[in-house]
């Protein structure tokens, strides 16, 4: 057991004297004859014969009288025993011969042989002290069998031995008080990084926890004190300038509690627990309020964050999402692989349409109300939404309720009106007006249903409960969300209690999007009591499965606080196409795709509008086959591409044709490339690789932000883990995330009955 500053005193001292009387070197004494302190002046027993005195050396311990060591004692003391929980040390009375004392630490020693004198200073008789692990307050002893030294007491087990009478004060918790030089040179040198590093990875393993307390102070020119009171809702920095005669700021709030004034931001041991959330809403009422004073001064903030260390994307990002802004992320970047994405989408930012110094107002007829409003934005009032930037990547999302019981109207209207100024300096107004039919007609109303912008709604809002309440909530919110949503329209279309057919497909056509969207799989789109699914949510049940496994609310601990806040502020952002592609993704077989994949087409779409051929970009560049998200649909003779709407992923597989990686890539074999990042298709090379370059320059113009291309080689540990993580048609290894696409459906469909 190791004590800072040494051992307390009234502890025996941590090693002995090798004396040989008590055998070799190094050896431990009987616990019938430990070395005890001498007090100044003590005499010690040469072996050749007389005495041996010993001067103290300097700082030697005073007197027994000034510890508040009684005098020997006269009579035996009563048996006591510590209460439960507490420590200290009980000292029983000599006998003849006297037994030496656990006194104070010697400072000096008998000389070599020398044996202990029968005039040793006893202990204290018949009282005992014990102090309370938590607080280090005394508390009073129980009675009970002696908790003495040697040779008769054996203290509590995983006690410390303390001597309560022996000591001035209660034991005094681990400190660890840290003075950095922050100069200029310091941080150069790289030497404040590798100093926050080791500290920071050894909070956890500070010993005495959790009554270990810590304090930092830093200087350069000046000096910096910090208060982490655990009260305070952000640590507080004090500055003197004055370093010739400094003060002492706060003495009583420097030295702080551990466990109670540790902030918990990125810590690994929250991730997949109930409190992960508490790293995922903004720590730091400094940004929201600075926010808010650059929104009234007609400020947006884009923020651009690049580090590889941990950001607080979630704190951070406040800047952007209360002043209307946008928040990038290039974790760890680096040039080569990154410099491109963050060009392309600097200079999208830079010259997209803006509208300055706007606010916008929406309306709706009487009886309907906005309950929640999503996007960056500050609210003034109720409804008006204070907008310093509003640009052409703008979104916004309301939740619409209605306050009458019975809407009396044969159409309702919602109204947005933006007032702004242009670039040319022209006050405008902006109205988009939306005028919707009223029916009394449930079933009709549900044949009609959107089912990609209400999964746009019910993701900003499991986005919401996860940030209040946790992730499991929002898990658990989307799935019972998905369950009400299905049996209600089971009991509007075909009554309780009946199993009659509603019309549409016998069979479950699996994730597709009309044209373009994911594959077809098999499963019933039927209930358990035989009626099939309503046409509009066929989807309802895949992409409920599918956000419940994507990066803003997925368990366990494959996913970072910084990477899911970022995802969770990008989300609540995103238009009803972007995030229709981020909840389910899309994976395309390239090494197979048709001879017409990547060549624009002129008749895509039909006569009303709708999209007859999958096709992307403003070309219509006919895309390859779509191909379900699970690991089954990988060979190891393929190659696929997934797009999630903001990253890109070519999975390889290792026994692709040669001839096709010679074409793609201009390599023979990707066994020989170290680093996948340089990897690049070759868009000239030949009219296969020229088609496959065409649909990922097709999917990138779709999208506001540039999705990099990461190329993925089968059998890459890290990198095939990650891109794993998309494959949401299969198992996850999470709480909650354990059922495949078939057998969620299958749970589905049960549970609504």
């Amino acid at each position: 057991m190791s004590y800072p500053g040494g051992p307390p005193r009234g502890m025996p001292p941590p090693t002995y004297n090798p004396n040989p009387a008590y055998g070799p070197p190094g050896s431990q004494p009987p616990a019938v004859a430990p070395p005890t302190y001498r007090p100044p002046g003590a005499t010690f027993m040469n072996p050749a014969g007389g005495p041996a005195v010993m001067t103290p050396s300097v700082g030697a311990p005073p007197a027994p009288a000034a510890y508040g060591m009684p005098p020997p004692p006269t009579a035996a003391p009563p048996t006591a025993a510590p209460p439960a929980g507490a420590y200290g040390m009980y000292s029983a009375p000599p006998a003849a011969p006297a037994m030496p004392s656990y006194g104070a630490p010697p400072t000096s020693m008998p000389p070599t042989g020398g044996a202990p004198p029968a005039t040793a200073c006893p202990p204290a008789a018949g009282r005992a002290t014990f102090f309370s692990p938590s607080t280090g307050a005394p508390v009073p002893a129980a009675a009970g069998p002696s908790y003495g030294g040697p040779p008769t007491g054996v203290p509590p087990a995983g006690a410390p031995a303390y001597g309560g009478d022996y000591m001035v004060r209660p034991p005094q918790p681990p400190v660890y008080f840290f003075v950095i030089d922050v100069s200029e040179n310091a941080v150069a040198s790289g030497m404040i990084r590798s100093t926050v590093n080791a500290i920071r990875s050894a909070l956890d393993s500070l010993p005495g926890q959790p009554r270990t307390q810590i304090g930092f102070i830093t200087f350069d020119a000046h000096i910096h004190f910090y208060n982490l009171k655990s009260t305070l809702s952000a640590p507080q920095m004090l500055v003197i300038s004055d370093i010739t005669d400094p003060i002492m700021p706060l003495p009583e709030d420097l030295l702080v509690n551990l466990q109670d004034s540790r902030k918990m931001r990125e810590n690994p041991r929250l991730l997949g627990t109930d409190k992960e959330h508490t790293m995922l809403i903004a720590e730091d009422p400094w940004y929201k309020t600075q926010a808010i004073d650059f929104s009234r001064l007609q400020i947006a903030v884009d923020t651009f964050l690049f580090s590889g260390q941990y950001t607080d994307v979630a704190t951070i990002s406040t800047l952007s999402k209360y002043t209307s802004g946008s928040c990038y992320y290039y974790p760890a970047f680096f040039a080569p692989r990154d410099g491109l994405k963050y060009e392309k989408e600097l200079y999208h930012n830079l010259t997209r349409a803006t509208a300055f110094e706007a606010v916008m107002r929406v309306r709706a007829t009487r009886g309907l109300r906005f309950s929640n409003f999503y996007g960056n934005y500050f609210i003034r009032g109720t409804d008006l939404l204070a907008l310093p930037n509003c640009t052409s990547d703008s979104t916004f999302a309301l939740d619409l309720a209605y306050d009458e019981p019975h809407l009396t109207a044969s159409v309702v209207t919602i109204q947005a009106a933006l007032l702004y100024t242009n670039s040319m300096g022209e006050r405008r107004i902006r109205v988009h007006t939306m005028v919707l039919p009223v029916t009394n007609s449930l079933p009709e109303m549900i044949e009609t249903a959107d089912i990609d912008c209400a999964m746009n709604l019910l993701s900003k809002q499991a986005v919401d409960i996860a940030q209040k309440s946790g992730l499991d909530n929002a898990r658990q919110r989307v799935n019972q969300l998905t369950i009400d949503m299905l049996r209600g329209a089971r009991t509007a279309i075909t009554g309780p209690g009946n199993s009659g057919p509603m019309g549409g497909p016998a069979g479950y056509p699996g994730p597709g999007y009309a044209a373009g969207g994911p594959a077809s799989s098999s499963g019933a789109g039927v209930y358990a009591n035989g009626g099939p699914l309503p046409n509009s949510l066929l989807l309802l049940p895949l992409y409920a499965m599918s956000l419940q496994k994507s990066l803003v609310l997925r368990g366990g601990t494959d996913v970072r606080v910084d990477e899911r806040a970022f995802f969770q502020t990008l989300l609540n952002n995103m238009d009803i196409e972007e995030s229709k592609v981020f909840i389910y993704p899309r994976m395309f077989s390239i090494h197979d795709m048709g001879h017409d994949a990547g060549l624009p087409c002129d008749n895509a779409q039909g006569e009303h509008g709708e999209d007859m051929i999958a096709t992307a970009g403003p070309f219509h560049v006919r895309l390859p086959a779509i191909l379900n998200l699970s690991y089954e649909r990988l060979s190891q003779a393929g190659i696929v591409l997934l797009e999630n709407g903001y990253d890109m992923f070519m999975w390889i597989g290792r026994s692709v044709n040669p001839a096709i990686i010679s074409t793609l890539f201009g390599v023979q074999s990707l066994d020989s490339v170290q680093d996948m990042s340089k990897l690049a298709i070759l868009p000239d090379n030949s009219d296969f690789s020229s088609r496959a370059h065409a649909v990922v320059v097709a999917l990138r113009a779709e999208r506001a932000r540039y999705m990099q291309l990461h190329f993925i080689r089968e059998g890459d540990g890290y990198a095939e883990a990650y891109f794993a993580r998309f494959l949401i048609e299969d198992r996850a290894n999470f709480s909650g995330g354990g059922l495949s696409y078939v057998e969620y459906h299958s749970h589905v469909t049960r549970t609504v009955g």
